[in-house]
């Protein structure tokens, strides 16, 4: 939806996604490799969706711990190679 915001909070569950008009739990099986990238993100899904998460909108936290979290839960998470 053009302009709508979506939140996003990570914890050693998963990830909560969360906008005006819906909401979602997608546990960290998911996600079949993360992607880290100097500036961001990228969470590909188990339905070969992809997932852009941008560290200049983090609103708490910070990019190491994003980081963190994902090596963490997501077996194929890898630094991008640029």
């Amino acid at each position: 939806m053009k302009g709508s915001v979506v939140t996003y909070v990570m914890d050693e569950q998963g990830m909560d996604n969360v906008s005006l008009v819906s909401s979602a739990h997608l546990q960290w099986s998911a996600f079949s490799r993360a992607i880290t990238y100097p500036q961001g993100v990228l969470l590909k899904m188990q339905s070969r969706a992809y997932m852009s998460l941008p560290d200049k909108s983090l609103i708490e936290g910070s990019s190491a711990d994003v980081r963190q979290l994902l090596a963490e839960h997501i077996k194929d998470c890898v630094a991008a190679n640029i």
